[in-house]
């Protein structure tokens, strides 16, 4: 087995059984980072945590509400950046409850932090099956 390949599977071990910290937040960080929600919007992450932790009853509800009360905001403490802006904090908005409907299940009681990590999990069979025989043949190497 080459060394690049027990390498790539410590990695990918330790990412899968690593507990998130907090999940909401990370995921917001992540939509920041790559470009989905504006970085020049004030206080987007704030907001965005405030919003997508408040706890609905039903994703009705929730997509009735995240959209909104994210333009609520911005029009009410922001009202000349809101109308300058208005179509890119609609679509923060969009993209806010975008997250929620991936992330949170309202109905299943399915919310941040029901999961806090992915110890047991392997993503297919395919890959379970890999990480066995890589396990298998590294105690086999120390024999």
């Amino acid at each position: 087995m080459p060394l690049g390949s027990i390498s790539l599977f410590r990695l990918q071990t330790q990412n899968v059984s690593k507990p998130y910290q907090n999940p909401l937040e990370r995921v917001l960080d992540e939509a920041l980072a790559d470009g989905r929600l504006d970085l020049s919007l004030p206080l987007l992450k704030q907001r965005g945590l405030e919003i997508l932790g408040k706890e609905y009853e039903t994703t009705a509800l929730a997509e009735a509400d995240i959209p909104q009360a994210l333009a609520r905001y911005y029009a009410s403490e922001h009202a000349t950046l809101f109308s300058a802006r208005r179509e890119e904090i609609e679509q923060a908005g969009r993209e806010l409850l975008g997250i929620y409907s991936s992330n949170v299940f309202p109905e299943m009681k399915i919310s941040w932090g029901t999961y806090p990590n992915h110890i047991g999990h392997t993503p297919n069979r395919r890959a379970a099956s890999a990480a066995t025989t890589i396990c298998m043949h590294l105690r086999t190497a120390r024999r």
